[in-house]
């Protein structure tokens, strides 16, 4: 499980495109009609393949309705599970053969989470003791980075590095 996006910047209705793992997904919170539902914590979360299998038009630049997202170009359809369920101009059965991968996430402490692998998730790993509430505020803060997450954490242990990538002459 990764964290990939701060829920309370994703709005219901307004997809975002996520970068992890060197490749690019579309989040999405459902658009819901309920009088009850309000703020941004309110609709389910989907993260789907960020391309349309039809055109390869990227999935965050179009529209959500309900638990869907709609593609821009020629307004293909997919749930929530990848699965197509609209294709204008198109026969209705034709929808049914046209899946796009979709991705296990779940809304936890503030962050949203994302499975990558292959087959069921294994269980959500929680933290009880950030659940508590103890009169310490959770909070989380985003930064976007261009390098890889790994060899960041590597160099942190590694001084021999600095000579050579950080040579100020």
């Amino acid at each position: 499980w990764h964290p990939v996006y701060r829920a309370d910047e994703l709005a219901p209705g307004r997809p975002v495109r996520v970068q992890a793992l060197g490749e690019y997904f579309t989040l999405y919170r459902e658009q819901r009609s309920d009088a009850d539902c309000a703020g941004p914590s309110a609709g389910r979360v989907f993260m789907v393949e960020d391309r349309c299998p039809h055109r390869q038009t990227s999935l965050y630049i179009g529209w959500v309705e309900e638990d869907r997202i709609r593609c821009f170009y020629h307004g293909w359809a997919f749930d929530g599970r990848g699965q197509c369920v609209e294709m204008p101009a198109e026969s209705a059965s034709y929808a049914a053969k046209v899946k796009i991968r979709a991705y296990p996430v779940r809304e936890y402490l503030g962050l949203i989470f994302a499975w990558f692998g292959e087959g069921e998730p294994p269980e959500f790993p929680r933290y009880p003791e950030l659940e508590e509430d103890n009169g310490y505020p959770l909070s989380n803060s985003r930064w976007d980075l261009p390098h890889n997450f790994f060899q960041r954490m590597e160099n942190d242990l590694d001084e021999a590095h600095v000579n050579f990538v950080h040579k100020t002459q």
